[in-house]
């Protein structure tokens, strides 16, 4: 899978990195990124579930899987399904 960019991105006045993946589906948008990792301190975030697992859900068009690993809250998301995103955890 090829790495198409990275950022440190502000969202509710706290540093999120993103990094944007292009995993080689054809996309119909002819989109170059269609996998993006957020990452986040984990203490900055209210309600932060205790599950270190995935957990798999979806916001409008966007599915996600989220996951703690140390003091990091990981999210990972794309516009196909859950079972696309259990591929790459």
């Amino acid at each position: 899978m090829a790495v198409t960019g990275c950022a440190v991105e502000a969202w509710q006045d706290k540093k999120v990195a993103l990094v944007c993946f292009h995993s080689g589906i054809t996309s119909t948008n002819a989109a170059t990124s269609d996998l993006w990792l957020f990452v986040v301190d984990r203490n900055l975030v209210r309600d932060v579930p205790k599950e270190t697992g995935p957990q798999f859900s979806q916001i409008r068009k966007l599915y996600l899987a989220t996951w703690t690993e140390g003091d990091k809250l990981y999210l990972l998301g794309q516009q196909s399904d859950a079972e696309y995103l259990r591929k790459y955890l």
